[in-house]
């Protein structure tokens, strides 16, 4: 969840929106897009920043249904709308897959924590352009 001005943002995983409340709890809106499984969020001049969760679910060949689930990064408006899209560079093996697990703005930069399918932490990644 993120406060921004008089508002709370929450990721609603399950139904792949945010909800939007009053400070005092007055639902105010939910926000779709074209992300999946909201995970995370940052505010940060302006934008919201979003990080899908990953999807492990394969077909019957052992590939991923979704396989940029977890590799994006939404930059979006106050209302919702997508800015901009980060997707992680690296496409790994299946059995090391990477995604992104957390996002935070830090000594003037946005930073995204790297997991692979384990839940192991693999590393940070600085993302520009904000």
């Amino acid at each position: 969840m993120e406060v921004v001005g008089e508002e709370l943002f929450i990721c609603d995983t399950g139904n792949d929106r945010l909800q939007v409340f009053s400070l005092a709890g007055e639902h105010r809106r939910s926000i779709t897009g074209e992300w999946k499984r909201p995970q995370a969020l940052c505010f940060v001049m302006g934008r919201l920043y979003l990080v899908e969760e990953a999807d492990g679910v394969e077909d019957e060949e052992g590939n991923f249904i979704n396989p940029l689930l977890g590799r994006r990064i939404f930059v979006l408006s106050l209302q919702g709308d997508t800015l901009q899209v980060y997707t992680h560079p690296v496409v790994p093996a299946q059995s090391d897959r990477l995604a992104f697990w957390d996002i935070c703005y830090f000594d003037g930069k946005l930073l995204a924590s790297v997991r692979n399918d384990r839940s192991e932490f693999v590393g940070v990644l600085a993302l520009g352009g904000c």
